[in-house]
């Protein structure tokens, strides 16, 4: 199976007759398109960085969010570029909403410029990783 559009759902309806009465056999197959998210953070540091993710309890190097599938970040020229993958937008939204955002308004964090993609094909880690 493909890993474009990432997550693939498979639901099947089988074909049965009971009686007179006949169901109908349907497959339904339905992409669910990963998401990309770049945030930016002028003027941003690893120090920020850091704050905010002490904030939300996560671990450096340890799991993410729910729905999350990868996540780095880095210091930039001007500040901290963050990317993070997530298995659908409205996990990535949800997850913006309900815990980024309060965090770093609670620090006193400017919020960065967004930019988002649909993610085409993923590579999972090398055999010796």
């Amino acid at each position: 199976m493909s890993q474009r559009g990432l997550l693939t759902v498979i639901w099947v309806r089988s074909s049965l007759a009971i009686g007179s009465e006949k169901f109908d056999c349907r497959i339904l197959w339905r992409s669910i398109m990963a998401i990309a998210v770049v945030m930016d953070f002028d003027g941003g540091t690893l120090d920020d960085y850091d704050k905010v993710v002490e904030g939300m309890q996560f671990t450096p190097g340890g799991q993410g969010a729910p729905g999350g599938l990868f996540h780095w970040v880095a210091a930039t020229e001007g500040g901290t570029r963050i990317v993070d993958v997530w298995q659908t937008k409205e996990q990535s939204d949800a997850f913006y909403q309900n815990q980024l955002g309060p965090v770093t308004a609670e620090l006193g964090i400017a919020q960065p410029v967004v930019t988002s993609y649909e993610v085409h094909n993923f590579l999972t880690a090398g055999p010796d990783a």
